[in-house]
């Protein structure tokens, strides 16, 4: 019998507490509080998942699988952590692995698509800006994916590592927000990083948050 709940993984404190603040925000938001019980936090041990990402999938797949296979019976699982869905999307080929996840990926997608959008500026980690992973699901959309130069993607790798640790200050923060700005007045953004949605405001021109749509898309399915 499936469960009328939502899991959400914890992949990391601060991207944990991102996520449930953003939850919370957007329930109260819809008048309807009282569904916060429905969101079950599962707790992980990050620190060894992290010693493994992007691409170790050898390992990964033994982790996530060990995460995910208790949580079939949810209404929808919520993984925070775009780089976890490539080995995630891996599982998901197995014909006896079937977990119900909210997908970051073709969540933004379905927005893109609904907005008419067919060419966008990726900004993510190094690994994701240079990788086929993400850039295969826009192609395949017929989505145009543009990346930034190499000393701006050193930039938002660098910061994002330090959003990750802690040790973010208000100079690299403005100078993340100067460079989106100015991106965003002749392209359509995707960011594609937990750390890098952090920092964001939570509404802006241009930018469509993939962590943030994949949370509005969890919210979707627990309704």
């Amino acid at each position: 019998m499936q469960s009328d709940k939502s899991a959400l993984l914890a992949l990391g404190g601060r991207t944990t507490l991102f996520y449930v603040r953003e939850i919370n925000q957007r329930l109260r938001q819809q008048s309807s509080a009282e569904m916060t019980s429905n969101i079950v936090l599962k707790k992980t041990d990050f620190e060894k998942t992290n010693e493994y990402l992007p691409n170790q999938f050898n390992e990964l797949e033994v982790i996530f699988n060990n995460q995910l296979a208790p949580l079939n019976d949810f209404q929808s699982v919520i993984v925070p952590n775009i780089t976890a869905h490539e080995t995630i999307d891996r599982l998901l080929e197995r014909p006896n692995f079937s977990c119900p996840i909210v997908h970051p990926v073709t969540s933004v997608i379905a927005k893109l698509k609904s907005d008419g959008c067919d060419k966008i500026k990726l900004i993510s980690s190094q690994y994701g800006m240079n990788s086929n992973y993400l850039n295969t699901y826009f192609t395949r959309n017929d989505i145009e994916v543009i990346v930034p130069n190499q000393e701006d993607q050193t930039f938002f790798e660098e910061f994002r590592k330090k959003v990750y640790d802690f040790r973010e200050n208000s100079t690299d923060v403005n100078q993340y927000l100067s460079l989106l700005a100015n991106y965003q007045q002749d392209n359509k953004i995707v960011v594609a990083c937990t750390e890098l949605s952090l920092m964001l405001p939570s509404a802006t021109n241009n930018i469509y948050d993939m962590s943030r749509i994949q949370i509005d898309q969890a919210i979707v399915n627990n309704q």
